[in-house]
Parts: C-alpha cells; sequence; structure tokens
C-alpha cells in the first residue's frame, strides 16, 4: 500500500497510492486512502473475498405490488491493501457474494446490481484494523415478499407434516400441515398427495397438491437463516 501522512490535529492520516515511498504515521484512528469514483454492473459469479456490509434503501419502485422492486442501496465494504490494485473489481467481487443473500437492515434480497459509486473518494482505516472501509451506493433489484401477496411455486416436497416449495425456481417455501388443512386440504398416505374435498380430481384442478404441482401460495411470513430465506404460506390456488 502507499504512504500515509499523519494528521496530528484531526486524528486521521490520508493514504496516497505511492509505491516508492514509505509509510509514515503516529498511531492514527483512522486513515483515509484515495480512489477516483467508478461504477459497475454485477455479474453470476460469487466471491469469497473478507467483506462486512450494512445497507439501507433511499428510493424504491415497486412493480405492481409484486415482491420484486428496485431501489438504491448504501453499502459499507471492506478491503485488504493487496485488493487496491484494482479497487473497482475487488469490490464488485464483494457485492457479487452478496448477491441472493438477504439483507437485514432492508428485509430485502439482492438479486442484481448496477451503477456501483463512491461516496467518497477515499476509505478508511479504522485503528490497527488492515481493512480499508469504502462506502458505496448502488441500484439493486431486489426481491421482498410480504404478507398477503401470492406467489407462484412448484411443489418440491410434499408429506404430512407439510409441503416444501419453491418460489419462482429460486427461493424456498413451506406450507405447514395446519394451514393445508385451514385451507380444506387433507392427507393420502396411499398418494402421496393433499386432496381437497374428499376426492382428487382433475390434476392441476383444484384437487391434489403432490410433487410438481404448480400452485399459489399466500405469504405469512420470512424466514431467514445464514443468508439464506424461507418464505411461511398457505395455499391460495392451483394454477394449470
Amino acid at each position: 500500500m502507499g504512504s500515509k501522512r499523519s494528521r496530528a490535529d484531526s486524528g486521521e492520516s490520508r493514504s496516497s497510492p505511492s509505491k516508492d515511498k514509505k509509510q509514515k504515521s503516529k498511531s492514527p484512528k483512522s486513515s483515509k486512502s484515495k480512489f477516483p469514483n467508478t461504477s459497475s454492473s454485477s455479474s453470476s459469479s460469487s466471491s469469497s473475498s473478507s467483506y462486512s456490509s450494512s445497507s439501507s434503501s433511499k428510493t424504491s419502485t415497486n412493480f405492481n405490488s409484486s415482491p420484486f422492486l428496485q431501489s438504491q442501496l448504501s453499502l459499507k465494504l471492506t478491503l485488504l491493501p493487496h485488493h487496491l490494485h484494482n479497487t473497482q473489481l475487488n469490490l464488485s467481487k464483494n457485492i457479487n457474494s452478496l448477491l441472493a443473500k438477504y439483507l437485514p437492515s432492508t428485509s430485502t434480497v439482492l438479486l442484481s446490481y448496477s451503477n456501483v459509486k463512491f461516496v467518497r473518494n477515499e476509505g478508511r482505516i479504522i485503528n490497527e484494523n488492515p481493512y480499508i472501509h469504502f462506502d458505496v451506493t448502488l441500484d439493486g433489484l431486489l426481491f421482498k415478499p410480504v404478507e398477503g401477496q401470492q406467489l407462484p411455486c412448484k411443489v418440491n416436497l410434499a408429506q404430512s407434516t407439510h409441503v416444501g416449495v419453491l418460489v419462482y425456481g429460486l427461493f424456498n417455501g413451506v406450507m405447514s400441515s395446519s394451514s393445508m388443512k385451514a385451507g380444506g386440504w387433507e392427507w393420502d398416505s396411499e398418494k402421496n398427495a393433499w386432496i381437497k374435498g374428499g376426492g382428487e380430481g382433475e390434476e392441476g384442478s383444484g384437487g391434489a397438491v403432490r410433487v410438481g404441482s404448480r400452485v399459489e401460495m399466500k405469504v405469512d411470513g420470512v424466514q431467514e437463516s445464514s443468508g439464506l430465506i424461507s418464505i411461511e404460506g398457505k395455499p391460495a390456488g392451483m394454477k394449470e
């Protein structure tokens, strides 16, 4: 990393990208590293680079009350000094590692992003921490299911205890046996399916829920574990 000039009056030092000068500091509490503003767009790859992040939504547009929305996010990301030779690339890797992950501060899942910008033309080093902290903004496509929304699903597990579904082919969902029974469904162990109204009827007509069935699930809530979400709901209807 480059040289630092201590600012004794503020307790901060500023870092420049020079490679030849030696570091000079007086135990600064925080330091700054200058880099020009850049922008980037997302890719499908993920990264295992170290990062810490937080996010906040500033503006959003909802697509006809669907669970998908566009919003500007603010992120706090970190890089190690050896990543500074290509700041844009390594920050993008950090953001890529957040794709399809739950962001607690906005209760959303980041699906894609674009227009990445630095809030400041510099990063900060805090105390003896080796990481350089950057504040960035980006435009994100987010997934945020809310209570009462009806989402299209495909059943991938049907048991007497619950029905497991895949929402939009991406997110796990579950309908408990109690919610199935409340909707008038009964478990048939011989057919390995939930049957409505005492009879199976035609496939896809609302008579049976089994593996492979396409259904509508009404959202009751969302659970999160290790950055992945599971949507809880109740049956809202069948799809052809």
